[in-house]
């Protein structure tokens, strides 16, 4: 692979400062790695918070193209997230025709946003036959709306599964943060041609920073209040250790969300099912804090517990060792794949009591010393696995592995045998 261009292009439905979460920040800080190694790079994300149909800004070798998602005659025979694809695929063949094709295009598979851009390189566009599509695996919607207790076959909802799936499926080159996303698509994936490649998300460190004195006994949960990041089953959990006199209280810090099956928020649900604990100020909600106050709070924290029943590599586990926090994670997810159990953190069995009870027992009698000591463990290790060095130097040789690979290839979700009588 010639990297003399070095044109590095990224599709995605979220990057700062006007969206948060885990894509984002993946975003970001993929583009800054990429950056700082000499790339030019070009983010193409969709954004409804504009006021002009398109709007483009540039930082050094960073561009950023946003586009509002609508007002093309698509939208209107295209459910929405089908045209939102189709949109993105319009706004690259219009960047190729004044520019030319990128070196490399990477896009999230979450919502099926590359997918008419791998069927129109898998139909032959030529524009695009020497320019890998890398798809980096975040959050499947299908494998998450499972896991969330939403129905699967509500239209559309049922077609953007779909289109995920196949740009699982297409994509030149498949990436996932874990081991764990990719072993609980294997029924997707299982069949693909050039398989797929494990790679940390990136991430930046300041060495400077240091573990300040903190607060025995203060315990937070630090994510969205959604089922599938398992708030229910870990107050579940604390309501059986507060029975047995435990002392300290759960403090719940992340944004609400709808809960579908019940069709009230999820915070009003947790005060509802749990208000006996709730008037005791043994639970209490502090919200949503907006990026500066996230350090300030979580820096005098206890533990931070990431009680998902199914995740990828979420980027709150990332944060709070980078931060030298002592971090509480069930195995529900790749966070179990960045903590070495005691030392650099704790890992509980999922929806299993005993094994969070005797976790949270011994966090909650360790001394300050030993707390500091794992969180320091905590900052080696995810510094090692995530910085921007080792993560570039494993993510060019993935790249320059499909160099000389036939991209000609064109997979189907569903493999129907054909019939012995035909």
């Amino acid at each position: 692979m010639n990297f003399s261009k070095k044109n590095y292009w990224i599709l995605t439905t979220e990057y700062p400062p006007h969206h948060g979460g885990g894509i984002s920040t993946y975003c970001y800080h993929t583009s800054k790695m990429l950056e700082s190694k000499g790339f030019n790079v070009k983010i193409i994300v969709s954004d409804h918070n504009l006021v002009n149909n398109i709007e483009k800004e540039k930082h050094d070798n960073i561009e950023v193209i946003r586009f509002k998602p609508e007002g093309k005659d698509f939208y209107r025979f295209l459910g929405f997230n089908a045209a939102l694809s189709f949109h993105f695929f319009e706004i690259v063949s219009e960047i190729i025709s004044q520019e030319g094709a990128p070196d490399f295009i990477e896009s999230q598979e979450y919502l099926g946003i590359a997918y008419y851009l791998l069927l129109k390189k898998k139909t032959g566009w030529e524009n695009l036959q020497k320019t890998p599509i890398i798809l980096t695996a975040h959050a499947p919607a299908y494998f998450y709306w499972e896991n969330n207790q939403q129905p699967l076959f509500r239209l559309p909802d049922y077609w953007i599964g779909e289109m995920e799936k196949w740009t699982l499926k297409a994509a030149d080159v498949l990436i996932s943060p874990s081991q764990y996303l990719m072993d609980n698509l294997n029924d997707v994936i299982a069949n693909r041609k050039s398989g797929y490649h494990i790679l940390r998300n990136p991430y930046s460190f300041d060495t400077g920073s240091e573990i300040k004195e903190i607060k025995h006994g203060d315990f937070v949960y630090f994510g969205k209040l959604v089922y599938q990041k398992g708030c229910i089953q870990l107050i579940d959990f604390m309501t059986q250790l507060w029975d047995e006199d435990f002392p300290y209280p759960l403090s719940l810090i992340g944004g609400d969300t709808h809960f579908d099956l019940k069709n009230i928020s999820m915070k009003e649900f947790l005060i509802k099912k749990y208000k006996k604990y709730f008037e005791k100020k043994l639970l209490k909600f502090e919200g949503k804090l907006v990026l500066e106050d996230i350090s300030k709070r979580l820096s005098k924290s206890h533990a931070v517990i990431v009680p998902s029943l199914v995740d990828n590599l979420p980027y709150t586990v990332v944060e709070g060792m980078t931060m030298g926090k002592l971090m509480l994670v069930s195995d529900g997810g790749g966070q179990k794949e960045l903590i070495e159990d005691e030392i650099s953190g704790f890992i509980y069995k999922l929806n299993d009591f005993s094994s969070f009870k005797e976790n949270m027992l011994s966090i909650a009698n360790l001394e300050q010393k030993k707390i500091i000591e794992i969180g320091k463990n905590a900052q080696a290790k995810i510094e090692r696995m995530c910085n921007y060095d080792t993560v570039f130097k494993e993510k060019i040789n993935i790249i320059e592995s499909y160099s000389n690979i036939d991209f000609n290839e064109f997979p189907f979700v569903k493999e129907i045998k054909k019939s012995p009588f035909i």
